[in-house]
This record gives C-alpha cells, sequence and structure tokens, in this order.
C-alpha cells in the first residue's frame, strides 16, 4: 500500500507540476496579455507568479522525495541517476527562477514606473528583458525536464 501511495504522490504531483507550466505557459499568460492592456496584463502575472512558482516550491521535492524513496525500495538507486540529476537541476531552477529571477524582474518593473527619465526606462526595459528572457529560458529547461520525468515515471514505475 505504501509503494502505491507513493507511486500515486509522485504521479500527481508531476501532473499538477507540469501541468501548471504547460497552462501558464501557453494559455493563461498569452491569453492575459491578448485581453489586456501590456501594463495590466504584466500586473496580472505579476500577481500569479508567486502562486505559480509555489507550485514548483511544493512539487519538485516531493517527485525528488518519492523518486529516491522508489529507487530504495526497488534497490535501484544506481538506475535513478539520470533521472534524480535532472529533478535537481528543475528543483535548483524552480527555486532560482522563483527567488531570484522573480524578484529581480519585480524590482526592475518598480524603477521603471518610479523613474520619469526616458533614458533610463529605456535601459530599465533592456534589463528586463534579459531577465525575462532568463525567466524564460528556466521555464522551458522545466517544462523539458517535466517531460523527460513522465517518460522515465512511465518507464520505471510501470505505469
Amino acid at each position: 500500500m505504501a509503494i502505491f501511495l507513493v507511486k500515486f504522490f509522485h504521479i500527481l504531483s508531476l501532473v499538477i507540476w507540469l501541468g501548471s507550466i504547460i497552462f501558464f505557459s501557453f494559455i493563461g499568460a498569452p491569453s492575459v496579455f491578448k485581453l489586456l492592456s501590456k501594463e495590466l496584463a504584466g500586473e496580472v502575472v505579476s500577481d500569479i507568479f508567486p502562486k505559480y512558482y509555489a507550485i514548483g516550491y511544493v512539487c519538485t521535492p516531493i517527485l525528488l522525495g518519492s523518486l529516491l524513496y522508489l529507487g530504495y525500495v526497488k534497490n535501484a538507486l544506481a538506475s535513478l541517476r539520470y533521472p534524480v540529476m535532472i529533478l535537481i537541476c528543475v528543483v535548483a531552477c524552480s527555486f532560482y527562477s522563483g527567488l531570484v529571477v522573480s524578484n529581480k524582474a519585480r524590482a526592475i518593473k518598480m524603477e521603471i514606473k518610479s523613474t520619469m527619465n526616458e533614458a533610463e526606462k529605456t535601459q530599465l526595459g533592456k534589463k528586463f528583458r534579459k531577465i525575462h528572457g532568463l525567466s524564460m529560458i528556466l521555464n522551458l529547461f522545466n517544462l523539458i525536464g517535466g517531460l523527460l520525468l513522465i517518460g522515465f515515471s512511465v518507464s520505471y514505475l510501470r505505469l
């Protein structure tokens, strides 16, 4: 029964986390930016981000813990080397993106709003686009890592 529950929470965490990435990236954010002004859409997305990252903060450690537990029970930790490495990288990217990159982007946006100097706004805009690009790369890495983990979970957990 314990193995069933661990597998269940592993898959549940993977589905919730990866589903949030897919929904936000391909449906939620594009729709918000399509329907609202750029400034208002940015505010809406900024409000969503802490909740979006919180999903990763909860789900990815559960994924890692369940994967390590299942490998231990099956006496196959050595065969889990690559999925665990992928998952550790994904966890690191999730936390870095949410705790560092997101805060930098928020600070730059606040600077843009508070300055009246157009040259400074232009510079800050470039800085924001750069940090936003990094955020998108990290999100893409997490998406690819999540898809790889689905494939691994299907084969390893024999679902």
